[in-house]
């Protein structure tokens, strides 16, 4: 039988690495992904290869692979510290990763943690300002932080703050649904805690202007109103959202 196909006593095919195994799906005359299991090429440590190929197979459209660390290392695999944040990355390393998604009605979205973002950067400003429309990714609540760094000298500034949304079907009409107020607005950061349920107590810090019981909304902005006493006013304003 040498340089034929081997059979075992009773006519099944032996598969030997001479003779490999092959899995194909098809449909049709089209091959639309393929399994093989080859030898380990020379001077690696490749335990197993999984791909699935186009037609053609010239596109890797998946690929799986398990090794070692390139030649001389001597670092153990899977040298992570699991106790800490910010972990380098590993050419040893063997990962298992799960990304949450969520969806937004049409697409998917990456799942988030809680996270800060800047609507209005800080400038100078003497007229009242809207900031861009903001995407509540899947936070319930958020911290407002009003942060002011220059203001005009003897002045009592006062501004106020509106949570503001639209409705799903698109309108341009903005609703107002939460606001407050900051009087004599002097030279620190402001802030007002915004999440379902949530109540005021006596021990907030002056600096904390509001704590409000509602949700954040998927689609929002958020007004600064210039209201009284305001030549020029230097400020900031981001928001912290918390799950």
């Amino acid at each position: 039988m040498s340089g034929g196909t081997p059979f075992s006593s009773n006519g099944q095919e032996l598969f030997t690495d001479n003779n490999p195994a092959s899995v194909k799906l098809k449909t049709g005359n089209s091959t639309i992904g393929k399994v093989t299991f080859d030898s380990l090429p020379a001077g690696t440590n490749y335990i197993g290869d999984v791909a699935l190929r186009s037609g053609s197979y010239n596109n890797i459209i998946g690929k799986m692979a398990i090794a070692e660390p390139t030649s001389g290392s001597t670092a153990a695999v899977g040298n992570l510290t699991v106790a800490s944040d910010g972990n380098n990355t590993f050419v040893n390393t063997i990962y298992s990763s799960a990304y949450q998604q969520g969806f937004n009605g049409s697409t998917w979205d990456r799942w988030r943690n809680n996270v800060p973002m800047v609507v209005l950067p800080t400038a100078k400003r003497t007229a009242s300002i809207n900031t861009p429309l903001v995407t509540n990714h899947n936070a319930k609540g958020m911290i407002v932080y009003f942060n002011v760094t220059a203001k005009t000298t003897a002045a009592s500034p006062t501004v106020t703050l509106k949570l503001r949304t639209s409705s799903p079907n698109g309108e341009a009409q903005m609703h107002y649904l939460a606001s407050f107020d900051i009087t004599n607005v002097g030279i620190g950061a402001y802030s007002a805690i915004i999440y379902p349920g949530s109540t005021g107590g006596t021990t907030l810090d002056s600096f904390v202007k509001a704590v409000i019981g509602i949700p954040v909304p998927r689609i929002f902005d958020i007004q600064v109103i210039h209201n009284a006493d305001i030549t020029d006013l230097t400020y900031s304003l981001s928001c912290s959202f918390i799950l």
